[in-house]
Parts: structure tokens; sequence; C-alpha cells
């Protein structure tokens, strides 16, 4: 599990947890692993993928949809974080929330993405 008392910044997190879990998982086939039955809608690395996704939606839950630059893997957005963000920490979102939506038939990680991606215009 990733929840551990610890503050990540967001962007940074998606792209490269994120990012490595499902390019992992994505590749199995391509590095002659074991299967897991289900796959490539189920596996060990989505699986985790999905809990780390999970713990980034808080930050996401503001009045725009710009998500916070900073969260917590246990407590979710830190109580005094800032909702100054930059265009980058927005729209990144999109290609790893919305594969793991697609996999995982839960739309819930591509809307939250696509709705900051729409805030920016």
């Amino acid at each position: 599990s990733s929840g551990i008392n610890a503050e990540w910044p967001l962007r940074p997190g998606n792209i490269r947890v994120l990012g490595g879990l499902l390019s992992g998982h994505l590749l199995m086939d391509r590095g002659m692993m074991p299967l897991p039955e289900g796959w490539p809608c189920n596996g060990p690395l989505l699986d985790l993928a999905v809990d780390i996704a999970s713990r980034l939606l808080p930050a996401f839950a503001t009045p725009t949809g710009l998500p916070y630059g900073t969260i917590n893997l246990l407590y979710g957005v830190p109580r005094l974080e800032t909702t100054v963000t930059g265009t980058a920490g927005c729209g990144t979102f999109l290609l790893e929330f919305g594969m793991l939506s697609r996999l995982t038939g839960d739309p819930t990680f591509e809307h939250a993405a696509r709705r900051a991606l729409k805030a920016l215009f």
C-alpha cells in the first residue's frame, strides 16, 4: 500500500510513479512475463497504479478542478497547501489518468484530468 505519511509533488509523482507503473503493466507481455488472468485490465502493477491515483485524486477537489501541487499520500491535501499552480501541473495528467480509466473502466480518473485541462482554457 502507498498509504505512507509523505507529501508528494503531484506532477512528478504522476509522471514518474503512476506513469512507470502503467508502463510496466502494459509492457508485461513484451517482457515475456506471465500475464495475470484478465490482463491488460487486471494485474498487480495496475492495482498499485489505482492505489496511487486514488491517493492523488483529492488534489483535484478544487472549485476550478485545477489540482493542488502537493498531496500527502496518507492524509490528502496538506492543510496549508497553496492554490497557486502552473499550467504543466494541470495539463499533464490526461495521459496517465486517461489510460488508467480505460484499463479499469473507472472514468473517475480521466474525468478529473479532463476537468483540470478544460479549466486551463
